[in-house]
């Protein structure tokens, strides 16, 4: 099952597998929370799903999912995964880095 990884938010799981599985995925998402309830790590293994080219189980080895776990995927960036802002210069980055 999709995230198995990640302990607790099963509402928020829930809604995510449902979009996995009807192929309903949206233009983006917003995880808020407290600190430490795992937003980060859930929407990570979100990601790794929506980008996955086989079969999106948690241990794919597919071409994307090998670079997602490799941590070197074109397609995903974290932006300020530590702070509580992000700068216009991180998206300046971003966008150079993508055109």
């Amino acid at each position: 099952m999709k995230f198995e990884s990640v302990i607790g938010n099963e509402n928020v799981k829930d809604y995510l597998r449902k979009n996995l599985e009807t192929n309903n995925i949206l233009h983006s998402y917003l995880f808020l929370g407290t600190e430490g309830i795992g937003k980060l790590k859930l929407s990570k293994e979100f990601a790794k799903f929506v980008l996955c080219l086989k079969n999106q189980e948690e241990n794919c080895t597919c071409k994307s999912c090998l670079c997602y776990q490799g941590g070197n995927h074109p397609d995903f960036t974290v932006i300020n995964e530590d702070g509580n802002t992000i700068k216009i210069e991180d998206v300046r980055n971003l966008t150079r880095k993508n055109y």
